[in-house]
């Protein structure tokens, strides 16, 4: 799921839900974040409506820690948001490549 910082989803409108996440940042520390719906969000030339986002203050270390690496430090792009709009991460290029969707078939055995 992707993260953003309130201040940006402030601008932006969000709606939230009502639900609460608590998620783990790269610092090390639980964060608690509230999820929301935007109802237009772009990845990689793709447009998402109505995209689950969740929302919180990002804390300043992990700000320093994105700008660092030279990203924007008010969004931290989830896998789950590249791979609805059919993209993969390609790490051989460093950036998103399309790709058709596929399904897993999970099979469950009924004996115990």
């Amino acid at each position: 799921m992707t993260l953003i910082d309130k201040a940006l989803a402030d601008r932006l409108g969000v709606e939230y839900t009502g639900r609460s996440l608590d998620f783990i940042s790269i610092s090390g520390h639980v964060v608690r974040s509230m999820e929301a719906v935007i109802l237009v969000f772009e990845v990689g030339g793709e447009l998402l409506r109505y995209e689950a986002l969740t929302v919180a203050d990002i804390p300043g270390r992990v700000k320093e820690a994105l700008s660092k690496v030279g990203v924007d430090d008010n969004i931290v792009v989830g896998l789950l948001t590249p791979e609805r709009a059919n993209l993969v991460p390609d790490t051989a290029t460093r950036a998103l490549r399309k790709t058709e969707g596929f399904i897993l078939e999970a099979i469950m055995s009924t004996e115990p």
